[in-house]
């Protein structure tokens, strides 16, 4: 059977049906279509937050099942990532989220650009001191690990002492 409601109304196109599956399913809040659906997902089964489009709803998924913050293009949801699945921090263009990182998954600390993000690093993995620039964090280098910004290069611990050099800020 192509149409099977369970609660009020619902169309297989998920226009404005609640708890109503195209596909025959029986979760309440789950749409075909997503289209209208409060919580409804793409395939009308886990019907646990999420929209196919990971648009409409709040805290949707690109995918409509695992349901667990995070959307589909990473900027419209809160905390979301690239994927829809990790949903731990950081979103896909390591910009919009705070703490974010560039593939949306390690969520520790650092952006992709290591600019937007305090104490961020230019792998966005690291996360511990140092921005990929090396000037505009505090303490930062520009591998995010060994030398302390413009303190190291004063002390001509830093790449090709003597060379291109900057007094350090007063």
């Amino acid at each position: 059977m192509r149409m099977q409601c369970l609660g009020l109304g619902g169309t297989s196109g998920g226009g404005a049906g609640l708890g109503c599956t195209g596909e025959g399913g029986a979760r309440l809040g789950g749409t075909s279509g997503s289209g209208a659906g409060l919580c409804g997902t793409s395939d009308g089964i886990t019907g646990l937050g999420g929209t196919s489009d990971g648009i409409t709803g709040l805290g949707g998924t690109s995918d409509g099942i695992t349901g667990l913050g995070g959307t589909s293009d990473g900027i419209t949801g809160l905390g979301g990532t690239s994927d829809g699945i990790t949903g731990l921090g950081g979103t896909s263009d390591g910009i919009t989220g705070l703490g974010g990182t560039s593939d949306g998954i390690t969520g520790l600390g650092g952006t992709s650009d290591g600019i937007t993000g305090l104490g961020s690093t230019s792998d966005g993995i690291t996360g511990l001191g140092g921005t990929s620039d090396g000037i505009t964090g505090l303490g930062g280098t520009s591998g995010g690990t060994a030398s302390r910004g413009w303190a190291a290069q004063a002390a001509g611990q830093h790449h090709g002492a003597g060379r291109h050099q900057r007094p350090p800020p007063v």
